[in-house]
């Protein structure tokens, strides 16, 4: 066998005879190059491969088979290398977006598309009909107690139990929620409370607090809910008042409240803007206020700093819809610096009597005035903690003053203002600023409810969780 030292030469031989036979002596010279290649070592001799004729009848160079595993150079070996080294980068960064594609739910084009500035796509819920054939999916899910004690300053009412507070037992129990540290910034609670500390609301003082809600079912969110179950939860919530006579009942949101207000127009307890725009037209609809409602029209001063939700007539800018052919208005995006959009929250214009003689005037401890505020949701982009703070803190200012002067008569629209007999009324603390409001009240005989409602006892049970 050959020596490694003579087969140097016999390499430069058969390259310059795989020269030639691409020129014109094919035949002889693949001869010659046969005998030279069987003089070879064996690895030098598997490394080429010499084909006569084509099919087209020409010949060709030496090509190099990869599958011997043959020795290579250096600069080869480092070609091959970044080669695949590239090969390997391009492959895991594919894989990478096929399977970020795949947790988000949405294509590698359309991941692509969507930057990292882009907003996070919210769950689209719908409505969860409990009279399907399907049922309710949660079905299995309770309800929460009502908290309650006679004459409470103030009554929540929030729009129907979560889904975590239906597992806890006790409102407002999601730890995002800002319901216990609004109340805390607002000055309504001395101290921030817990959602376990909810069964003491009823005895808290300065003020004493109630709890309940607009619909009972609990669901993950309130847009689940039907439009008949709000409406259904009015006459509810009016026995509940006239049952525990709160001075005030605030609502938790201003889907609440717009319910609510529906809710009385749709039975006819409050007459609605058509129907009071005909009585107040002519002169013959004038003497007939007098009769209906002067009756039912209060006046009250409340302090200037309490928001009123009737305020301002007309719709803010961002609300209103924009003229044919206008460009569309940006929408606005809060934040903690920028101004809020109060319109809406404040104390509605309507309030309940507890009154059983309608002979006298009323005193502001036999009315039950109705509050707005922010839903306590951390998903409310409007209104920030300390905004719903500081819309509460106008709630505790209202019901600061309506103690402050218990006994004060509440002037019926085209009557004078009269004492009780017995009780002088009191003026407002001086340097205190009030402003006047006239205030509908909410005919309860609609709902088949008795004006007047009895008292119930103080003593109450607490209420289990089991």
């Amino acid at each position: 066998m050959p020596s490694h030292n003579s087969a140097g030469p016999k390499m430069k031989r058969l390259r310059s005879l795989t020269s030639r036979a691409r020129s014109s002596e094919p035949s002889s010279i693949n001869s010659e190059a046969s005998s030279l290649l069987s003089s070879l070592p064996q690895h030098f001799a598997t490394a080429y491969v010499y084909i006569d004729n084509t099919p087209s009848g020409s010949t060709r160079s030496p090509r190099f088979e990869e599958s011997e595993g043959l020795r290579r150079s250096s600069r080869c070996r480092k070609e091959r290398l970044s080669q695949l080294e590239r090969i390997s980068e391009d492959e895991n960064q594919s894989d990478r977006k096929t399977r970020s594609a795949d947790r988000s739910g949405l294509s590698t084009s359309s991941s692509r598309r969507a930057g990292p500035s882009s907003p996070r796509k919210r769950i689209k819920r719908t409505r969860d009909d409990p009279n399907s054939e399907a049922g309710s999916i949660y079905a299995h899910l309770k309800g929460l107690p009502d908290l309650f004690a006679v004459d409470n300053d103030i009554m929540f009412c929030g729009i129907n139990p979560g889904v975590k507070s239906s597992h806890s037992g006790h409102h407002f129990a999601h730890r995002s929620n800002h319901f216990y540290p609004s109340l805390h910034l607002s000055g309504i609670t001395q101290q921030r409370m817990k959602p376990e500390q909810d069964v003491d609301f009823p005895t808290l003082r300065p003020m004493s607090l109630g709890l309940t809600n607009l619909a009972g079912r609990p669901t993950a969110e309130g847009s689940e809910l039907l439009p008949s179950e709000l409406i259904a939860g009015v006459p509810v919530l009016l026995e509940k008042v006239q049952v525990w006579r709160p001075r005030t009942v605030c609502f938790v949101g201003k889907g609440i409240s717009e319910a609510f207000v529906k809710g009385l127009k749709q039975a006819g307890a409050i007459p609605s803007a058509r129907r009071e725009s005909k009585q107040r037209s002519g002169a013959k609809a004038e003497a007939q206020d007098q009769d209906t409602l002067g009756h039912t029209v209060l006046d009250i001063q409340i302090p200037a700093e309490v928001l009123r939700a009737d305020s301002g007539g007309a719709k803010p800018s961002s609300q209103r819809k924009p003229a044919p052919g206008s460009p569309k208005a940006k929408r606005l995006h809060y934040t903690k610096d920028s101004a809020k959009d109060d319109s809406g929250y404040g104390l509605l214009p309507i309030c309940v009597s507890h009154a059983k003689r309608t002979d006298r005037p009323l005193r502001l401890d036999e009315v039950t005035l109705f509050f707005v505020s922010p839903s306590s949701s951390a998903r409310v982009t409007t209104h920030f903690l300390d905004d719903k703070a500081r819309i509460l803190s106008g709630l505790r200012v209202l019901v600061e003053h309506l103690k402050s002067a218990p006994a004060s008569v509440v002037g019926r629209k085209y009557d004078t203002m009269k004492d009780e007999p017995g009780q002088a009324q009191q003026e407002p603390s001086e340097g205190a600023s009030t402003k006047r409001v006239e205030l509908q009240m909410v005919d309860l005989t609609a709902f088949g409810l008795r004006v007047g409602g009895i008292k119930p006892e103080v003593k109450q049970e607490s209420p289990s969780f089991s």
